[in-house]
């Protein structure tokens, strides 16, 4: 389906009159199109495109995780400022205009995050280096095929990355919280499946002991009269 990368930083964010410690991602636009709708905008709108007519270079923007922005007493079309350290360890401050803000759904995250353009992003640590590439597939099941065949590829281009280690990690791993949720389904519904299961045998161990104490009469009336089992 597609290959997106991203950059991952940190800093400080500052409204002018106060600052708080940030988590940032830099991806390109087309990244929320191929996830779909995983953030939820409380206000404005995601990312602009770039290489849009309407795009403003001189306004670079920012969406911000919603007790972020509410912290800084922020909405959108405020500005803000990012300050970071570039890879030669020196500080780095760019203006950004808010986009949007969403919501995780996980409050840690909402205090902290921020979502930038992967280029804004690279500008501000004065680096063209990317910390990950997404791959994208139209069918998940395809997961442990794709993984093979991207090892393969990486396994032949290993000496050009020198000393750098890469990692690659399938979206199981990384989607703790969904895993999470899956083994509680998973232990809900075996347990109740259990319970069906000893519902459904004790309803039937019942009706065939019910049929065999019913009919022990009919067999000894019977049986007196001199009927023969056949």
């Amino acid at each position: 389906r597609g290959v997106q990368p991203r950059v991952e930083f940190s800093g400080l964010i500052s409204n002018g009159s106060k600052s708080s410690i940030f988590i940032g991602i830099g991806v390109n636009e087309r990244e929320f199109d191929m996830k779909g709708p995983f953030l939820d905008v409380r206000d404005g709108q995601t990312l602009s495109n770039i290489h849009a007519s309407r795009y403003d270079a001189s306004e670079p923007e920012v969406m911000l995780g919603v007790d972020l922005a509410n912290n800084l007493s922020v909405n959108v079309g405020d500005w803000i400022t990012l300050l970071a350290t570039t890879t030669d360890g020196a500080l780095n401050a760019y203006d950004f205009k808010v986009r949007g803000i969403y919501s995780t759904g996980v409050p840690e995250l909402d205090k902290r995050q921020l979502y930038v353009h992967i280029n804004s992003a690279q500008s501000l640590l004065g680096s063209d280096k990317v910390s990950a590439l997404s791959v994208f597939l139209f069918d998940t099941s395809l997961t442990n095929k794709v993984e093979q065949q991207v090892a393969t590829i990486l396994n032949k281009q290993k000496p050009s990355f020198g000393d750098q280690e890469v990692e690659i990690t399938p979206w199981q791993v990384r989607a703790f919280f969904y895993l999470k949720v899956k083994d509680l389904y998973d232990r809900i519904f075996g347990i109740m499946g259990a319970v069906m299961a000893l519902v459904v045998f004790v309803a039937l161990f019942n009706t065939m002991t019910m049929s065999v104490t019913e009919r022990t009469r009919e067999i000894g009336t019977l049986s007196a009269l001199g009927s023969y089992p056949r």
